[in-house]
C-alpha cells in the first residue's frame, strides 16, 4: 500500500471531494487486499512444498 495513495484519500475526504475519495479509496484497499492474498499465496505454496507426502503407485500383478 502506497503512503501517497492514503495521503490523497485523506485530502480528498478533507477537501469533500467525494468523488476522488471513493476511488482512491478502493484503489487503497484492492492493493491491500492483493498484498494480504500474496502473502497468504506464499505461506501456502511453502506449506504443499514442505508437507508433501508422495503418493506411491501400486504395482500391477498381471502380466501383459
Amino acid at each position: 500500500m502506497s503512503k501517497e495513495k492514503v495521503s490523497q484519500f485523506v485530502d480528498d475526504v478533507l477537501n469533500k471531494d467525494n468523488l476522488s475519495a471513493e476511488t482512491n479509496f478502493k484503489s487503497v484497499m484492492s492493493d491491500k487486499v492483493g498484498d494480504v492474498l500474496e502473502k497468504q499465496r506464499e505461506i501456502i505454496a511453502k506449506t504443499i512444498v514442505t508437507n508433501h507426502v508422495p503418493t506411491t503407485e501400486e504395482d500391477d500383478d498381471t502380466d501383459v
